[in-house]
C-alpha cells in the first residue's frame, strides 16, 4: 500500500515538473506576443512602464530557458531588438543608420547560431518591427526585412557549407589518426603527433604512386576517368580519381556489385543514365570495374568510365586488371614499409632500455626502470609484482603496496604456471586480471602478464593493462616478453648482488642482522627518533642456560636452537621492527615507534612462544626459556649508549630474578 502511494505521489511530482517545464518554455513566446501587441497599439509610448515590465519578465524567462534549450539565445537576441526599437520609437527617430546597424546585428548573430536557431531568429524578425509596419513605414520595413532574409540566406548557405567542410576535414583527420593507430602496434611510445606525421608522409607517397597508376590507366584505356574505391572503416570510399574531384559513392550500384562478387564487371548502356554505377556521375554509357585484391583479401575496386558508347572492350578489361594488380602492390608495399620502420623503431627503444639494465645492480632501481620501459613501449599503465618472501611487492606502490593473496586471479595463474598470458577482452573471462586491494581506476579489459625468473623460480610478474578492449597486439606481446626476459637477467644480477651484500650484513646461522650492522641501524634510527620526537625501544634477550644445552646435546643441537629461536623472533616482531643476533646466544630487537608498554607486549609474545615450543635436533626435543630486558627512549635513556646499557641492565635483572621473564628498566627504578 505504502509502495503504491509512493508511486502515485512520485508520478504526480513528475507530472507537475513536466507541466512546469512546459510553462517555462512557453511563457517567453506568450510575452513576445504581448510585447508585439504593445507595440502595435502604441502603448510603448503611452504606458512605457507596462512595456518595461513585460520586457523584464521576457528577459528573465528567456534567461531561465537557457538552462532548458540552446535556442533560448534567440529569445534573448530578439529581446535586445525590442529594446532597440523601443528606444527609437520613444525618441521618435528611426534613422537609416539604425536599420544598417540592425541588419549588421542580425547577420553577426546569424553567423554564430546553429541552423535551426538561425531559421527561428529569421522567422521572428517581423515582431520587433510591428510598430513600424502598422504606422506608415511598412514599405521601408518590408524592404529591410527582405534585405535581412536575402543576405541572411546567403550567409546561412555559406556558413552551412563551411560547417560541412569542417566536419569533413574532422572526419578525414579522424580516419588518418585511426589509420596511424592501426598501423603501429606500439604507437604511443613514439608520440601521437610524430606517429601521425609519419603516417601522413606514407599516405602522401602512396597517393602519388596510386595517382600515377590511375592517370596511366586513363590514358591507356582512353577513359574519361579511372577511380580507386577503397574499403575504409568498414565502408567503401572513393580514395582517388584521375578525372573527378568530388566523386562520392551514392547508392548500391555497380561498384558495390564488383566488391561483393570479387569479380570484374564490364557494362555498356544503350541510353544515358541507364547505368547505376553507384557514384555521382551522370550520363555514362561505358563502365568497367575490377576488384583490387591482396591475396584473398579484397581492398577495394578500380573503376573506369566514359560518356562514349562502347568505349571499352574485353581487352581493356584485362588491361584494367593489370593496373589493379599494380595498385594492390603499392598498397601492400607502403603498408609493409611503414610497419617495418615502426617495428624497427620499437625494437630500437627496446634495445636502448635493455642495454641499461646490465649497468644497474640495485633491485629497486631495476624494478622502477622495468615499469617505465613497459609503459613507454606499450603506452599503457604497468605494474611489477616482485616476490619478497611470502608476499609480492607492487612497483610502483599501489594500494597497500604489497599483496599476500593472489589466487583466483590471472596474476595467480601466471605465478603458479609460470607462463605469459594476454587477454584482449576480460569481460569474457571468468577471472579478474589482478587481486583486490590495488589502487586501479576503472575496469581492466585488456591485460598482459609476463612472469620473470631467477634460477627457474618466479621472482616477479610484469603486468601491462588498459581499460579498452583489444588495446594490445601480438607484436607488442612479443616485445614485452623480450623486455621481461632482459629485465629478468638484470633482476637476477641485482638479487645476487643483494645476497652478497646481505652476507656482509647478516649472521650466517640465523639470517638476522649481525652485531656491526645492528649498531649502524640503531644509531640511524636513534637520530630519527630524536629528530621526530618518536619513541624507540630496545629489547635484549638471552637463551637461559644455553651452555647447558651445548654441553648436554652438543653444538649442532645448540645451533638448531639458535636458528629456531631466530625464526620465532622473525615471525613474532612487527614488520617495522629490526631484529639482530647480538652475539652468542644473545639477540636484540629494535622496536621502532614503540614505547616501553608496546615493547613489553612484543617481548612477552616471544617469551611465551619460546616457552611453548620444542626445538628438534637429531631426533631430540629440546625445551628452553628466554629472558628479556627492555629500555626505551626518551623515558629511560637520552643517548644510544645509554639505551644499550639500560636494556642490558634490565636483561641482567631478569636473569637474576629467576629467568624466563621480561623486565622493564623503568620498573627497576620504580617508575
Amino acid at each position: 500500500m505504502g509502495s503504491s502511494l509512493q508511486e502515485i505521489l512520485s508520478g504526480g511530482g513528475e507530472k507537475k515538473r513536466s507541466l512546469f517545464g512546459i510553462a517555462v518554455r512557453t511563457a517567453p513566446y506568450l510575452l513576445l506576443a504581448l510585447l508585439s501587441s504593445v507595440f502595435a497599439l502604441g502603448y510603448e509610448t503611452t504606458y512605457p512602464y507596462i512595456f518595461l515590465l513585460l520586457f523584464s519578465l521576457y528577459i528573465i524567462l528567456s534567461g531561465i530557458n537557457l538552462f532548458v534549450g540552446k535556442r533560448a539565445i534567440v529569445l534573448l537576441l530578439l529581446g535586445l531588438q525590442f529594446m532597440g526599437e523601443f528606444l527609437m520609437v520613444r525618441y521618435q527617430e528611426v534613422p537609416a543608420v539604425a536599420h544598417i546597424v540592425h541588419l549588421s546585428f542580425y547577420l553577426v548573430f546569424l553567423s554564430i547560431l546553429d541552423l535551426r536557431s538561425a531559421l527561428l531568429f529569421t522567422v521572428l524578425q517581423p515582431f520587433p518591427h510591428i510598430h513600424e509596419i502598422l504606422n506608415g513605414r511598412s514599405l521601408e520595413t518590408g524592404l529591410l526585412l527582405f534585405a535581412m532574409v536575402l543576405t541572411g540566406g546567403v550567409v546561412l548557405f555559406v556558413i552551412e557549407r563551411l560547417r560541412r567542410r569542417i566536419v569533413g576535414y574532422q572526419q578525414s583527420l579522424s580516419r588518418l589518426r585511426k589509420g596511424a593507430d592501426g598501423l603501429v602496434d606500439s604507437g604511443p611510445e613514439l608520440g601521437r603527433e610524430s606517429m601521425l606525421s609519419r603516417y601522413l608522409s606514407y599516405m602522401e607517397e602512396r597517393e602519388k604512386d596510386l595517382l600515377d597508376i590511375l592517370i596511366m590507366a586513363e590514358r591507356s584505356l582512353a577513359a574519361d576517368s579511372v577511380s580507386l574505391v577503397l574499403l575504409e572503416e568498414g565502408r567503401l570510399r572513393v580514395s582517388l580519381s584521375s578525372g573527378y574531384e568530388d566523386l562520392v559513392l551514392v547508392d548500391e550500384g555497380l561498384v558495390h556489385q564488383v566488391f561483393s562478387a570479387k569479380t570484374p564487371l564490364f557494362m555498356i548502356a544503350e541510353r544515358q543514365n541507364e547505368l547505376r554505377v553507384g557514384y555521382n556521375r551522370e550520363g555514362l554509357l561505358s563502365f568497367m570495374g575490377v576488384p583490387v585484391m591482396d591475396g584473398e583479401t579484397i581492398l577495394g575496386v578500380l573503376v573506369a568510365d566514359s560518356l562514349r558508347y562502347r568505349a571499352f572492350d574485353q581487352k581493356d578489361l584485362e588491361l584494367l586488371e593489370m593496373f589493379s594488380a599494380e595498385a594492390a602492390k603499392v598498397l601492400r608495399r607502403q603498408r609493409m614499409f611503414a610497419r617495418i620502420e615502426i617495428e624497427y623503431r620499437s625494437l630500437k627503444i627496446l634495445y636502448r632500455e635493455s642495454a641499461r639494465y646490465g649497468e644497474i645492480l640495485d633491485i629497486d632501481e631495476v624494478s622502477s626502470r622495468v615499469v617505465r620501459s613497459a609503459e613507454e613501449i606499450s603506452g599503457a599503465r604497468a605494474l611489477l609484482f616482485l616476490r619478497q618472501k611470502r608476499a609480492y611487492t607492487v612497483v610502483p606502490p599501489s594500494g597497500r603496496g604489497r599483496i599476500t593473496r593472489w589466487k583466483g586471479s590471472l596474476l595467480g595463474r601466471v605465478i603458479e604456471a609460470g607462463e605469459a598470458v594476454y587477454r584482449s577482452d576480460l569481460s569474457q573471462d571468468s577471472l579478474p586480471a589482478l587481486p583486490e586491494g590495488l589502487d586501479i581506476d576503472g575496469e581492466i579489459l585488456s591485460v598482459i602478464l609476463i612472469p620473470m625468473f631467477h634460477e627457474e623460480e618466479t621472482v616477479g610478474v610484469l603486468t601491462v593493462f588498459s581499460p579498452e578492449r583489444d588495446a594490445f597486439t601480438s607484436h607488442l606481446f612479443e616485445l614485452l616478453k623480450v623486455l621481461a626476459a632482459q629485465a629478468s637477467l638484470s633482476i637476477s644480477n641485482a638479487l645476487l648482488h643483494e645476497e652478497i651484500r646481505m652476507l656482509a650484513l647478516t649472521d650466517g646461522l640465523t639470517g638476522l642482522y649481525n652485531h656491526r650492522h645492528f649498531q649502524e641501524r640503531l644509531a640511524e634510527e636513534f637520530r630519527k627518533a630524536e629528530r621526530f620526537s618518536e619513541p624507540l625501544s630496545l629489547i635484549l634477550t638471552d637463551i637461559d642456560h644455553f651452555k647447558k644445552v651445548n654441553d648436554t646435546y652438543g653444538h649442532p643441537a645448540g645451533d638448531a636452537v639458535l636458528k629456531g629461536f631466530s625464526g620465532i623472533i622473525r615471525e613474532t616482531v612487527r614488520e617495522i621492527d629490526i631484529p639482530a643476533r647480538y652475539g652468542g646466544e644473545e639477540f636484540a630487537i629494535m622496536a621502532l615507534k614503540a614505547d616501553a608498554g608496546e615493547a613489553r607486549k612484543i617481548a612477552e609474545r616471544i617469551r611465551k612462544r619460546v616457552e611453548a615450543h620444542r626445538f628438534e635436533a637429531d631426533g631430540v626435543s629440546i625445551a628452553v626459556t628466554v629472558s628479556l630486558g627492555i629500555a626505551s627512549y626518551p623515558r629511560d635513556a637520552s643517548s644510544r649508549e645509554e639505551l644499550i646499557e639500560r636494556a642490558d641492565q634490565a636483561l641482567y635483572k631478569a636473569k637474576e630474578s629467576g629467568r624466563n621473564r621480561t623486565v622493564l628498566y623503568s620498573k627497576m627504578r620504580g617508575g
